[in-house]
């Protein structure tokens, strides 16, 4: 799928615009705040601005963990076509956007608007008008509140317990046979494994003992411990986004398991 960017492009040939000149209506209220928003994707502060006051809480991290910044880059967005307006439940309306970009080496590639997957956008409405309150594609963040009283987020890398080095993770797996044995990877053997219910939903538990690869020189062996959440993938079947918590032991081994299933009763995934 070609999907959004954090990095900013260039300037777009736009493909809809508001009306001048007039009174926008209560619809086309809605579709402005989607307009705005693609309509200034090459600015990477406007694009920000146009986020619910939430969205931007939870997203800010990850622009600066990807080095986000206003300014041009490649590829760029060519162009841009919005569908739908479907209000839902809770009183904000989605919207389907077909991003075209294009490279240097494709320039002048015509893409049908089909062959484009579409990329859901909802707005909703504060005192401000309407703003993007999320993106149904992305994501889940993560969160874990440690025995310190500080909240650990996907984007703060990893915390040094006393026992054990804890670390929230994100990984795409296929959805096949074992999903949990691929999410653990390679050189990994996984000598127990249970299901939990825990409040962030169903989890399996699997305590791993990895070997270093032959390139490491070292028999040295790990011990790891996981809490996998599964969901699935909204625009492939044959994939699933796995959620994990997990833990290198570094000390007493049943110290660390105690540590990370402590905390896993604090871990939260939450939708933008």
């Amino acid at each position: 799928m070609r999907g959004l960017r954090h990095r900013c492009v260039v300037t777009p040939i736009i493909h809809e615009r508001a009306p001048d000149g007039k009174r926008a209506s209560r619809v086309n209220r809605r579709r402005l705040g989607v307009v705005k928003f693609v309509n200034n994707f090459q600015f990477g502060a406007l694009e920000y601005a146009m986020l619910s006051p939430r969205l931007r809480e939870l997203n800010r991290k990850s622009f600066e963990a990807a080095n986000w910044v206003t300014g041009t880059s490649s590829p760029w967005l060519e162009r841009y076509r919005i569908e739908g307006g479907t209000k839902r439940e809770d009183g904000s309306v989605a919207f389907q956007v077909r991003f075209d970009y294009r490279s240097s080496t494709d320039i002048d590639k015509e893409v049908p608007w089909t062959d484009i997957e579409p990329f859901p956008v909802v707005v909703s409405e504060d005192e401000d008008g309407w703003r993007v309150s999320s993106f149904l594609h992305n994501w889940k963040h993560q969160s874990v509140r440690l025995p310190d009283g500080v909240v650990l987020t996907d984007f703060d890398g990893v915390y040094e317990g006393s026992d054990v080095r804890l670390q929230l993770q994100r990984l795409g797996v296929a959805n096949g046979p074992d999903p949990i044995r691929e999410a653990v990877g390679n050189h990994a053997e996984i000598v127990e494994r249970r299901e939990m219910d825990l409040p962030v939903g169903k989890a399996t538990f699997a305590e791993v003992k990895r070997t270093p690869p032959a390139a490491a020189q070292s028999d040295a062996v790990m011990r790891e411990y996981w809490l996998v959440v599964l969901d699935d993938e909204p625009e492939r079947a044959d994939r699933k986004r796995a959620y994990a918590w997990t833990g290198i032991v570094t000390g007493d081994a049943e110290a660390a398991r105690e540590e990370l299933l402590d905390t896993a009763r604090t871990w939260k995934l939450e939708q933008e």
